[in-house]
């Protein structure tokens, strides 16, 4: 019964009206001067981005140009991944990885990886969410240890679904231990792990 439950849920996610106010929030982010730009692998604008944002956590794992072709351009699933950059204006100032597949038997797109300074974060949701409108899909899925951006993604339609999880540690000092015990110094994603396409589904766009 659960799994009907949820299933259903997800699925009106992006009813009509939802999708509507998704539709009309990606404009407001196009009117002040932010679009995505798909790429098909990443180039050096990523490094600024990667400066910009590194001081902003205490905690987040390297995704600077070297790293992020590693994880995204030359493995066997590169084919999978769907890469932009937020750009506003000319200017590149932040990307996300997107990639197609299901859960709970909704076909969904899932954010795998995401970067940009924190002022930029609700004009990336809302691309995200008005681009997702315009698709079959029923949901975007943001899996996302960020402090900060809880309150930003509310407010551009996202709903937080609580998760248990455990977490084991072995700090080599003190210093190490306060901040691994303290999830809110984290930046934690999908990328940050192999796990990230859970039931992936081709489907192309």
């Amino acid at each position: 019964r659960g799994r009907r439950t949820w299933r259903g849920r997800l699925a009106g996610l992006l009813s009509a009206p939802a999708r509507a106010s998704a539709l009309l929030d990606g404009a407001r982010a196009r009117c002040a001067g932010y679009r995505l730009q798909a790429i098909p692998r990443f180039d050096e604008r990523v490094d600024p981005i990667w400066h910009a944002v590194r001081s902003e956590h205490e905690l987040l794992v390297t995704r600077d140009l070297r790293a992020l072709r590693w994880r995204f351009d030359e493995g066997p699933d590169r084919e999978s991944y769907h890469r932009f950059y937020l750009l506003r204006g000319s200017r590149c100032v932040g990307y996300v990885v997107l990639r197609r597949g299901e859960l709970l038997g909704s076909e969904v797109v899932f954010v795998i990886d995401l970067l940009c300074p924190g002022r930029h974060l609700g004009a990336l949701a809302s691309l995200l969410a008005a681009r997702t409108a315009t698709t079959s899909a029923a949901a975007v899925v943001l899996d996302l240890l960020d402090a900060r951006a809880g309150r930003i993604l509310r407010r551009h339609g996202f709903l937080r679904v609580q998760r248990a999880s455990q977490r084991r540690f072995l700090a080599q000092t003190r210093e190490h231990r306060e901040l691994l015990s303290d999830p809110s110094r984290w930046f934690v994603t999908r990328a940050d792990s192999d796990w990230d396409h859970p039931n992936a589904v081709e489907t192309g766009e």
